[in-house]
């Protein structure tokens, strides 16, 4: 019974995404129809949240905005994978350096059965002749195992550089895995890993823990009338004046899209609205001019939401707070900050 329930969920699931990507006038690929299948199972609330909020803008949903989402939430990282390869040859490597101890270890055995043996015959009565050929092979076996003595000693050092190497191959896979390859800040990925740890931290030591949730305004239409290389140069520009604006354990994310989050440790609500509306006003100061051309392409500014971690709350509700208030600040005529008591007081 169960199992007939499931097959007719998932039916239902695979005909809802096909009917959406009908709907939108999308291509049928299998990455609009994962995106979606994902969408109306419910399996995925951030990528869910991100769709929600582009149905809010009741502008529709184009190719490469369906593409964005399907690299920021479905596909997995290359840089996974090459975490993975390096465990695999770390793993090896173990093996490898344990089978040699063991080999050195069974000659070692061998030589102290031998000394012994030696010692044996030792303690009887024997001529010149047979103490001349014991202490013999005694030198020849003592300079075996100092052989392989040094030979065990080259591969460890061998070993060891190549796990040294890995090491850092490993650092650089990981980093690249939490680092957003346009901006050069931290991901989604960096930000779920983040603010998990900040949020247990702030619960042990009893100080606040402030997010903030920015968005850029009328980022689509930068897009749509520039194309998207000035789409990206807008992107790359906020994530910059965002990341040289925050220190110590700030954590700065491009979420997703167009949207970035900002982590502030030890950062009450109305300070954390300081730092945002601070963040807001370096970005409104800038200005896009096409060189070649001397064209000003016009004012980039952000709306910001900021809300405050609550202990004994899940991560997704805090981010939904903040996230409502970005969304205020966006009705309110955005390039413009709201904090999550405003909307208390406004529901009041």
């Amino acid at each position: 019974m169960r199992d007939a329930e499931e097959r007719q969920a998932i039916s239902r699931f695979a005909e809802q995404a096909l009917a959406t990507i009908e709907s939108l006038a999308l291509p049928p690929t299998p990455e609009n129809f994962t995106l979606w299948f994902m969408h109306h199972a419910g399996s995925h609330p951030a990528l869910s949240q991100a769709i929600r909020r582009f149905e809010e803008r009741q502008a529709g949903l184009t190719a490469d905005e369906a593409a964005t989402l399907h690299r920021s939430f479905c596909a997995p990282s290359d840089h996974l994978s090459e975490v993975h390869a390096v465990g695999e040859r770390v793993g090896e490597l173990v093996d490898e350096v344990s089978r040699r101890l063991g080999a050195a270890s069974s000659q070692t055995r061998d030589y102290s059965e031998r000394l012994s043996t030696f010692g044996s015959g030792l303690s009887g009565t024997i001529d010149q002749g047979e103490l001349f050929a014991m202490v013999r092979e005694l030198e020849q076996q003592t300079e075996l195992m100092g052989e392989r003595v040094r030979n065990l000693q080259d591969e460890l050092n061998q070993s060891s550089n190549e796990i040294q190497n890995l090491k850092g191959d490993l650092a650089n896979a990981r980093r690249a895995a939490s680092t957003d390859p346009l901006t050069g800040i931290g991901n989604r990925k960096l930000f779920d890993e983040t603010i998990v740890r900040e949020a247990k931290e702030a619960v042990a030591s009893g100080e606040p823990l402030a997010l903030l949730v920015a968005d850029i305004d009328h980022f689509k239409a930068f897009n749509d009338t520039h194309g998207h290389q000035i789409g990206d140069v807008v992107l790359k520009l906020v994530a910059n004046r965002l990341k040289r604006s925050v220190k110590g354990r700030d954590t700065v994310a491009r979420y997703g899209g167009e949207e970035f989050a900002v982590l502030l440790p030890r950062t009450t609500l109305r300070d954390a609205a300081e730092v945002a509306d601070h963040l807001r006003g370096e970005i409104a100061k800038s200005r896009l001019v096409m060189r070649n051309r001397g064209q000003e392409l016009g004012k980039v500014t952000l709306s910001i939401g900021v809300a405050l971690y609550r202990p004994g709350e899940t991560i997704e509700t805090c981010f939904q707070r903040a996230d409502q208030a970005l969304y205020a600040a966006k009705r309110a005529g955005r390039n413009r900050v709201m904090v999550e008591d405003a909307l208390d007081s406004a529901a009041a």
